[in-house]
């Protein structure tokens, strides 16, 4: 037998109903059940476990695993870092290793590198990267599309493999009173690289010729203050435009089923999570037209190039009708987790070989 020690140092508990810390959690909680006689999954905070989350994630009582105890290290366990573990130094990182510890990173997305202009703390995902390219070991990414930035711009001779993320098999709905009329959704941090600046003008030109389209907006005010003034003092705010936060996982998903669209009109992203939760309720889906969106969604989708033509596309595809995404191929968390400690024990074998 072996651990796989799946590190959460570092994240917000808080925020653990978006982006990458949702990913976190929800894969934490597949991969805890998939402990067995030959691999013991462990939560831990740099090396310390972490009980109370692993209670909080398994529904069991509060302190009924007992206290956070040290664990203890044998060669060939797996060290697994899901999201960018900036607080780490090279050397320290070395070391592990060397004592015969596999450390896997695992890499959301290359954005920092790619698209500088849209992103705030570059060092350290620069100090990141640097230290992931060092590791002799093994990485996985969330897509194919990463995959392929990552070689481009990197020089690495170590085993590489990728995940397509997942959705939660058993949810549930609240209902919520939506806004007569067509309703497009949009879910995610107000920030430059989701283009909702460019996005509210497209709708500005729906709203001059139709009243009847709105724009619901989910997602937490980030770094786009521009925007964010725009959106919170446009003549149409709670009348065609919504701008809804800090909703419930059963709110979101009744909106991801009975809105009729679901628009992604971001520049770059390192996967999507919100077209395979939109795509699971067969919601028609709009996406920008940029490779990992096409990886993800293939010919389950509407895609868009320029943003103005976007006006125009929703005009002219609700009176035609959008095609739905019946079909997509779509993992569940457990089918992720599934894939991953496959490509975790190739990496590790080919570790413990060399």
């Amino acid at each position: 037998m072996f651990k796989i020690l799946y590190d959460v140092a570092g994240l917000p508990e808080e925020s653990k109903y978006s982006g990458i810390p949702k990913f976190t959690y929800n894969l934490a909680k597949s991969l805890l059940k998939m402990s067995d006689e030959t691999i013991h999954i462990e939560i831990c905070n740099k090396f310390v476990t972490s009980k109370r989350l692993k209670e909080q994630i398994l529904d069991l009582e509060e302190n009924s695993l007992g206290e956070d105890e040290k664990i203890e290290l044998n060669v060939g366990d797996v060290y697994f870092l899901p999201h960018n573990c900036y607080f780490f130094e090279i050397n320290d990182m070395i070391k592990l290793i060397e004592s015969g510890l596999c450390v896997i990173p695992f890499l959301h997305d290359i954005i920092p590198m790619t698209h500088p202009q849209f992103c705030l703390k570059k060092d350290n995902f620069y100090k990141w990267i640097i230290m992931i390219s060092m590791m002799e070991t093994g990485l996985i990414c969330n897509s194919l599309f990463s995959v392929s930035q990552f070689f481009e711009r990197i020089h690495y001779k170590y085993p590489i493999g990728y995940v397509h993320l997942g959705i939660e098999e058993n949810i549930t709905l609240q209902e919520m009173e939506l806004p007569k009329g067509k309703n497009v959704l949009m879910v995610s941090t107000i920030e430059p690289r989701k283009k909702y600046n460019e996005t509210l003008s497209a709708f500005e030109r729906i709203w001059e010729v139709n009243n009847n389209i709105n724009l619901i907006i989910v997602g937490a005010t980030g770094w786009d203050p521009e925007t964010t003034h725009r959106i919170y003092n446009h003549s149409k705010r709670n009348k065609n435009l919504f701008h809804l936060q800090n909703i419930s996982e059963e709110k979101l998903n009744y909106l991801y089923k009975h809105c009729d669209l679901f628009l992604f009109a971001s520049d770059v992203e390192g996967f999507g999570l919100g077209i395979i939760e939109a795509g699971r309720f067969e919601t028609p889906l709009l996406l920008r037209n940029i490779p990992v969106f096409r990886e993800i969604a293939g010919d389950f989708a509407t895609y868009f190039e320029n943003f103005d033509e976007l006006d125009s596309i929703i005009i002219k595809q609700f009176e035609l009708g959008f095609k739905k995404s019946t079909g997509m191929k779509i993992n569940t968390w457990n089918d992720t987790s599934k894939n991953l400690i496959k490509i975790i024990g190739k990496i590790r074998t080919n570790f413990l070989n060399n």
